[in-house]
């Protein structure tokens, strides 16, 4: 499972973060304000960024967002990778 959380006040054009078909799974009882993407339990596939912009945090953790990547955007929004796995 792939999250990717967006924080922006304003509508961007954002790109896929997967070059596959998109499929969405459930919160899991875990609200929160981003999408979780199948990755039918295959590790190693390629993740990129919905837009242009700079790695700006790199947190590593086994609880929360675990392992995650920060993308700041130009526009002024973040997106962020999360629950990759060790």
């Amino acid at each position: 499972m792939l999250s990717l959380l967006i924080s922006a006040m304003f509508a961007v054009n954002l790109a896929s973060p997967v070059d596959y078909q998109v499929s969405l799974i459930g919160n899991f009882g875990k609200p929160h304000g981003g999408i979780d993407i199948k990755t039918d339990g295959i590790t190693g596939k390629c993740i990129f960024s919905v837009g242009d912009g700079y790695v700006s945090r790199i947190p590593v953790g086994l609880s929360g967002f675990g392992n995650a990547l920060y993308i700041s955007h130009p526009e002024g929004y973040t997106s962020v990778y999360c629950h990759f796995c060790n």
